[in-house]
């Protein structure tokens, strides 16, 4: 067993999909896929339990949508393939102001890229980015690194 699973993660985790809806029987959200619309179920994964699209076997739609692990209450947004990746590169340039000192925390951070994109949104935060906003924090926070190419200020 991993070091960084619970036994309890570990149980979630290998359980098949009909014990996961018995182990948490109200959590039906009624989500739906942005992609096709067929319906979101909870599902298994090596990362712990998501609401997937129910098409993924049929036609490959790789939507999810992200929940906590102790109750399954779903959280951010449904994510398509494209927005997952532009959000890990998000972390990713995130990361790079964190530990390059630009900012001591990661609200400090979601502070300055509201003020910088102009938005007073209550929800932004990653989880809740859609592809167009990936890119115009991407294209800011490599600004604000000095490393912003002439593809990105045309996001800006």
């Amino acid at each position: 067993m991993s070091e960084d699973l619970s036994l309890d993660d570990e149980l979630v985790i290998h359980r098949p999909e009909d014990q996961l809806n018995a182990m948490y029987p109200l959590q039906h959200y009624g989500l739906n896929c942005i992609d096709c619309g067929a319906a979101l179920v909870l599902k298994r994964g090596r990362f712990g339990i998501f609401y997937g699209c129910t098409q993924f076997r049929e036609t490959g739609c790789e939507v999810t949508q992200n929940c906590h692990q102790n109750d399954a209450k779903p959280y951010g947004r449904p994510a398509s393939a494209k927005t997952k990746a532009a959000r890990k590169e998000v972390r990713e340039w995130v990361e790079r102001l964190l530990t390059e000192k630009h900012y001591p925390t990661l609200p400090s951070v979601y502070s300055w890229l509201r003020e910088e994109l102009g938005t007073q949104d209550k929800e932004f935060r990653l989880s809740y980015f859609d592809e167009a906003t990936c890119k115009r924090v991407t294209a800011a926070v490599k600004h604000k690194l000095g490393e912003l190419t002439r593809f990105d200020r045309e996001v800006l």
